[in-house]
């Protein structure tokens, strides 16, 4: 469902059909997380930060770190790079194992602009956002700039957004949530 179209509709639904859509259109944006697409350059807790080289080739990086709920699972992280594709379509995506009840990801070559993450900690190993039979989210799941998520619906791409700049490594905190409430 567009965009436009799912704004249209939410508008006109009473209040506990909304917050149902809403947290199906949740489930979707979380779940794109799950699907593996290849990342800028190797995203994990173990990724080097590399500023120099940034700088160089005259891109930005950014580095998610994540609170995490427990150190059970993976945390899986979906970036995006404008609002068109916003809980759509990641334009890269990265995972990680949580330890400490943290977790970090890092994402090189990234062109200077605004973009945005979604996280979720995969607790049941399944590589999706698992919901419960009212399509509540199961697992912990957050947002950069701590955005949306709640029963007003998913969020949208500027209050999640954030700045990557040529040569710099942007560094942007992520704490999951288990409710919507």
């Amino acid at each position: 469902m567009s965009r436009p179209l799912l704004l249209a509709v939410h508008s006109v639904l009473p209040f506990g059909v909304r917050s149902a859509l809403a947290c199906g259109v949740l489930a979707l944006s979380l779940a794109a997380c799950g699907t593996q697409r290849p990342a800028a350059a190797p995203a994990t807790d173990a990724t080097p930060a590399t500023p120099a080289a940034a700088t160089a080739t005259g891109m930005g990086a950014a580095r998610i770190q994540i609170v995490a709920q427990s150190n059970e699972g993976r945390i899986h992280v979906a970036l995006y790079a404008s609002a068109d594709t916003f809980l759509e379509e990641p334009d890269h995506t990265a995972a990680a194992t949580p330890a400490g009840n943290r977790a970090s990801v890092k994402f090189d070559g990234l062109a200077p602009g605004r973009y945005a993450v979604v996280v979720f900690q995969d607790l049941d190993g399944n590589e999706e956002m698992s919901m419960s039979a009212i399509g509540m989210p199961t697992e912990p799941f957050g947002f950069s700039g701590d955005s949306g998520g709640r029963l007003s619906g998913p969020p949208t791409f500027e209050p999640s957004s954030f700045e990557v700049t040529v040569g710099d490594e942007t560094e942007v905190t992520v704490t999951l949530r288990t409710s919507v409430f």
